[in-house]
């Protein structure tokens, strides 16, 4: 998720010097919580960032500060940065072709469920999401409203840890069980209907609203809203700044492209320089779009 935000900053970033504006120092970038994230650009620490997750982090948009712009909060969403992207869960194919696995609610059978069992309790173990994240919640909630207490279990150790044990157990053919999101690179190596399948819910239960229906535009429902990545503003800072308001608010990335570069970066070593060279090549393929957006961002300023 950070090597999202980090390309998607530097998009945003050479574009804003394409405006004319200039950096006294480079942009510096940081590893950190959502929570975190949220705090800090509606503190003005940040003055604005491309990871709000669109409609998971509604709460924790709101609990840090944000709102509608016309109320005047500490910081307002300008403009959808990726879509679409989507939650849901997902195992690996052979696993369920073998045992016709298709939902999510079969995990209710403590025979499915021991097909991923790690540890040795009877529960299966989904590599879920860190204290903090908004899709834990929903998760926890899932589990209370499919029933799935006594037959699942949502890890929540360090992320990076939790992945990297359950890429070796498909690397060594053994069944795997994970909470996923796109865009992300590891969809390139798992890819989903060839090595992977999401699996459907029973019903819509979202944590937010109850109510929500979570059907996908294909049909499906995986018990997660359609959604997709938003921009959000300091609001000082983005009265101060009507041209870089506008180019967020029209700038927005296929969701593909996104995990096409992650991916990159991540065979590469997620190293900046990389990431800001993908950007480069991005808005040199697309660069018709990019001076419409500019041509934009500069009426704005001159209103």
């Amino acid at each position: 998720m950070s090597s999202l935000l980090f390309l998607k900053a530097e998009f945003s970033d050479s574009l804003l010097e394409e405006l004319g504006y200039t950096w006294e120092n480079k942009p510096q970038f940081l590893i950190v919580d959502q929570p975190l994230e949220h705090l800090s650009v509606a503190k003005g620490e940040t003055p604005w960032s491309a990871g709000y997750w669109y409609p998971n982090q509604n709460t924790l948009f709101k609990n840090a500060g944000g709102g509608d712009r016309s109320k005047n909060p500490k910081m307002f969403i300008v403009g959808t940065a990726v879509a679409p992207v989507m939650n849901g869960y997902m195992i690996d194919k052979k696993t369920a072709d073998k045992y016709n696995i298709t939902n999510l609610s079969q995990l209710k059978d403590p025979n499915i469920a021991k097909l991923f069992d790690n540890d040795g309790d009877g529960k299966a173990d989904l590599v879920g999401c860190i204290p903090g994240w908004s899709c834990a919640d929903a998760i926890n909630y899932h589990i209370d409203a499919y029933e799935l207490k006594d037959t699942v279990t949502q890890n929540q150790s360090p992320y990076n840890v939790m992945f990297a044990d359950m890429m070796a157990r498909y690397k060594r053919g053994e069944p795997f069980f994970r909470h996923a999101w796109t865009p992300d690179w590891s969809h390139a190596e798992i890819k989903p209907g060839i090595d992977a399948v999401w699996l459907g819910v029973p019903k819509s239960a979202w944590h937010i609203d109850p109510k929500l229906d979570t059907t996908q535009p294909d049909g499906s429902n995986t018990g997660f809203p359609t959604g997709c990545i938003k921009t959000f503003v300091n609001t000082k800072w983005a009265n101060e700044n009507p041209a870089a308001i506008k180019l967020m608010e029209v700038l927005t990335v296929p969701a593909q492209d996104c995990s096409k570069a992650i991916y990159i970066t991540r065979q590469k070593g997620e190293k900046f320089e990389i990431y800001f060279g993908l950007a480069e090549e991005w808005i040199a393929k697309n660069r018709d779009q990019m001076d419409a957006w500019l041509k934009e961002a500069r009426a704005a300023a001159a209103e």
